[in-house]
């Protein structure tokens, strides 16, 4: 009796050895399971709820933080119209149809003016610049799509909104960035600096919003008529002497009532 216990205890002895030994084989297969499925995973995966708990707070933080920083190039707003037409993501090719006002904004004699910089100093100048005439467009609905240079485009769909209301979001962010240079100008006299004068274009109309270029070097970009018309009334802003000029139907819909001699858009029909 006493040999069958003894022979007993040593095979559940033996079975309970070759289990802890299984369970700790499949542990190990299952993590090495695990580092080859989430290869891309940097760090050390978490061992408790706690771990995953903060691993998780990390990385939810570390998406805003990059979807913040990719708006700073693709703004928001492009993005949703993208979104409108039924694109799930961002592809080459992508395209949309809006109506829209365009405006168009130009630092007058910047080729002088650049020259006269040391090219950390031209940098400066210009970011100085640009952060001032951003606030008045974002307040008035508006979304700046690029900088060309010394120049800057900004588009007005003011969502769910009526053309009128499109033009006059348009209208008064021009209007607010000429209070914006006004105090810009203030404080470069302060400085030494002579101020800085600017031309204004705004139209409305029909635009394609979409991405090109090609797989590996992509960009959000504009086109139509409508955009070359207000880029066009900019550079009229030098002959004509004024600082904002727009085309008969962001004026009508805001009912402007001061009209400029009739003009020819080169390159207009």
């Amino acid at each position: 009796m006493m040999l069958l216990l003894l022979c007993l205890t040593a095979v559940v002895s033996i079975y309970g050895v070759l289990v802890t030994l299984w369970w700790q084989r499949t542990k190990r297969a299952l993590r090495t399971a695990n580092e080859q499925v989430f290869s891309h995973h940097e760090g050390p995966l978490a061992e408790t709820e706690q771990e995953k708990a903060k691993m998780y707070k990390q990385r939810a933080d570390e998406a805003l933080h990059l979807t913040n920083a990719i708006q700073k190039f693709i703004p928001r707003q492009f993005v949703d119209h993208l979104a409108k037409s039924g694109a799930a993501d961002l592809k080459l090719g992508h395209a949309a149809e809006d109506e829209v006002a365009i405006l168009f904004c130009d630092i007058r004699g910047f080729t002088g003016l650049s020259e006269a910089m040391e090219p950390h100093q031209l940098m400066q100048f210009l970011n100085s610049y640009f952060c001032r005439m951003n606030e008045p467009i974002h307040q008035n609905r508006g979304f700046i799509d690029k900088f060309i240079g010394d120049a800057i485009m900004a588009l007005f769909d003011h969502p769910g909104g009526s053309p009128k209301q499109k033009a006059a979001d348009a209208l008064q962010a021009a209007l607010d960035l000429r209070v914006a240079l006004a105090l810009y100008n203030e404080h470069r006299a302060k400085s030494g600096y002579a101020p800085l004068g600017v031309g204004i274009g705004l139209h409305y109309g029909d635009v394609i919003l979409g991405t090109v270029g090609s797989e590996d070097r992509m960009d959000t970009t504009v086109i139509g008529d409508s955009v070359n018309i207000a880029y066009r009334l900019e550079t009229l802003t030098r002959a004509l002497k004024r600082t904002l000029l727009s085309a008969s139907p962001c004026a009508i819909l805001c009912k402007i009532l001061r009209v400029c001699k009739p003009a020819y858009l080169t390159g207009s029909e």
